[in-house]
């Protein structure tokens, strides 16, 4: 039997081992123990062809975390979506990859304009429907398929293994400690890597989810994460700022251990002051590196050299293996060199995928993947991002193509270009189409779902090209007079 194969039944064990214990709970006191993930699982065996596609659209509720886990526990294929994707994406989904089965809310479903569709099992508010789409090769080891530009619409998905996402759970069990008796809280999207790498790792231990779709600016959230006693929870960089506006330290949280923070860099400053806060509070901050093709998480930062180095990255998750190479791809071996960052360990995926026809493809990358970051180490071996090698930026937690905005806008409205900026979205306008600030800023948000305090659009003289005439992205700020629409 090999790797794949037998990592599926880990689910399972895990359903079986802690039976007894409440799995998923929500403010309104709906339960699901382990319990349930288990006959929910063997229901599902009984019910559904195997190896059909099943789109997932999920949200931070009780009875969709639990199909989604069941769904995941008996090697169903699930392509993962947020319950509140826009038809026209769907639309692309169904075309582009054919899936036998949706998990969806009762209410979406209508909403979604999906046709000739049948109810297969229900759970809850949610349900399984089946599709009439033919049937076609999926690989074994496929478990999940997770996009790769945020709400950007593009149909490119990671592919990730049972093994994959088994073996990144199990590390993440093992840095951070995580007992049965611990208690994580839903701060982000479960449709979002992050978000479900927390989800795994702390059903594979046993641990409860405390489950909840309200915002971290809620007092209500906070009062349901007292009354569930959580111990850790998760972040992103733009919600830093929103646990500064609510005064962490005076929330009260006894029983919190710690929070972990990826999704982007927080800047240094923010590190510390939130550090503080937590050691004031008897917790710690852990700040974690990675994305979605590694499972998602790749590395972690000590928390004892959280003060000395709060940009630092730190060193490699258990069981993984982080090195540097210059533009010629040889090892960088000196302290303080910047090269790109690669990534060897067993929760690398098996490459991407476009459309159905990938699904049946094996192992692309062997275990190596190449970030797309420039990175340089210090003396202790701990790592430091310095730049972007490709056109992506992180906002809000998300990873968004430039291009896949730039293409959006360009086809509707003007020319633009974007750059990331910190936690917002900078376009430029050229200054005989700065008429068009609003329209475009409106569009952007729109297309992103994000607020339109996200979007700055800048008017330009001129867009600054090199000599084959590409864009020079370096220059927008530094070379180019400009100013804020």
């Amino acid at each position: 039997m090999n790797k794949v194969e037998s990592s599926r039944p880990e689910w399972l064990k895990a359903f079986d081992c802690y039976r007894e214990r409440v799995a998923l709970r929500d403010a309104s006191e709906q339960v699901a123990s382990y319990a349930d993930l288990l006959s929910f699982s063997q229901r599902l065996t009984e019910e559904l062809e195997p190896k059909r596609l099943v789109v997932c659209l999920v949200e931070n509720s009780v009875e969709s975390l639990l199909g989604y886990l069941a769904l995941l526990s008996i090697g169903q294929p699930i392509l993962v979506l947020p319950s509140k994707v826009s038809q026209e994406y769907l639309n692309q989904i169904e075309q582009s990859y054919r899936p036998g089965y949706y998990f969806i809310h009762g209410e979406a479903l209508a909403g979604h304009g999906l046709d000739n569709l049948k109810c297969v099992i229900e759970c809850g508010q949610f349900a399984i429907m089946g599709t009439t789409n033919s049937s076609y090769p999926v690989h074994d080891a496929l478990a999940l398929l997770l996009p790769t530009s945020g709400s950007t619409g593009n149909p490119k998905f990671v592919r990730l293994s049972h093994s994959n996402v088994i073996e990144n759970a199990l590390s993440i069990v093992e840095y951070l400690g995580i007992a049965d008796s611990d208690v994580a809280i839903t701060t982000l999207p479960s449709s979002y890597s992050y978000g479900l790498s927390i989800i795994h790792s702390h059903v594979l231990r046993g641990s409860r989810i405390a489950v909840t779709n309200l915002s971290i600016l809620d007092r209500e959230f906070w009062r349901f994460a007292r009354k569930a006693n959580v111990s850790s929870f998760g972040i992103v960089p733009f919600q830093y700022d929103l646990l500064k506006r609510l005064l962490l330290q005076n929330l009260e949280l006894p029983t919190l251990r710690y929070v972990t923070q990826a999704g982007g860099a927080l800047l240094p400053k923010s590190v510390l002051e939130l550090n503080s806060t937590l050691r004031t509070m008897g917790a710690h901050l852990i700040p974690m590196y990675g994305q979605t093709e590694a499972s998602p998480r790749i590395s972690f930062l000590a928390p004892e050299n959280v003060e000395r180095k709060p940009n630092s990255i730190g060193k490699a998750i258990p069981g993984g293996e982080m090195w540097l190479e210059d533009e010629e791809g040889a090892l960088v071996a000196e302290a303080g060199i910047q090269g790109e960052l690669v990534y060897k360990g067993p929760n690398v995926a098996l490459g991407y995928a476009n459309s159905y026809a990938d699904l049946a493809q094996g192992d692309h990358w062997n275990g190596v993947l190449r970030t797309g970051d420039i990175a340089r180490f210090d003396e202790d071996g701990d790592f430091y991002i310095v730049g972007r090698k490709s056109r992506f930026t992180k906002l809000f937690g998300h990873r968004v193509n430039l291009d896949d905005v730039e293409r959006h806008v360009c086809a509707s409205i003007t020319d633009v270009v974007c750059q990331g900026h910190g936690d917002t979205l900078a376009v430029f306008v050229e200054q005989q189409n700065q008429g068009f600030a609003n329209e475009v800023r409106d569009s952007i948000a729109s297309y992103l779902s994000v607020t339109k305090h996200a979007v700055h659009v800048y008017s330009v003289e001129q867009f600054l090209r090199g000599d084959r005439g590409k864009i020079l992205y370096s220059e927008l700020f530094s070379s180019n007079p400009s100013r804020q629409l």
